[in-house]
């Protein structure tokens, strides 16, 4: 069994690696999920960045469409329709800002409760950007 895609947290080292098909992002071992070295990070869902962060960010910057973005929610390809929403109030970039805002946070509060010490990586961020 190979490593699967996704974020994996280093326990001796306390960095976070991105995990992917292209191996020059980020080498993981391909015995990372067996090794007590290595930890799979939850998906973001699971870490409260899903849809509720969705429906934190219109209430806090367009609580006049909150409705109208519960119903882009109620079908699939929620997500596109709710981008092109913000990108019609020039509201994209700064929903990609709060999203790994959010996220880093998520990050940091799930090493704290796995006792893992997060490793600056020079820029003094944990590396959640999933839109550059």
């Amino acid at each position: 069994m190979a490593w699967r895609e996704g974020y994996w947290g280093r326990l001796e080292s306390g960095k976070i690696h991105l995990a992917t098909e292209d191996e020059e992002i980020d080498e993981i071992p391909e015995t990372a999920y067996e090794s007590d070295d290595w930890i799979e990070v939850p998906d973001f869902r699971d870490l409260g960045c899903g849809r509720d962060l969705v429906f934190d960010f219109v209430a806090r910057q367009l609580p006049s469409e909150a409705d109208r973005v519960y119903g882009i929610f109620r079908s699939s390809g929620a997500y596109g329709r709710y981008k092109d929403l913000l990108d019609s109030r020039a509201l994209l970039d700064e929903w990609f800002g709060f999203e790994n805002s959010r996220r880093e946070e998520a990050i940091r509060a799930w090493c704290r409760e796995i006792d893992m010490e997060l490793t600056e990586d020079g820029n003094d961020r944990a590396d959640t950007d999933t839109h550059a």
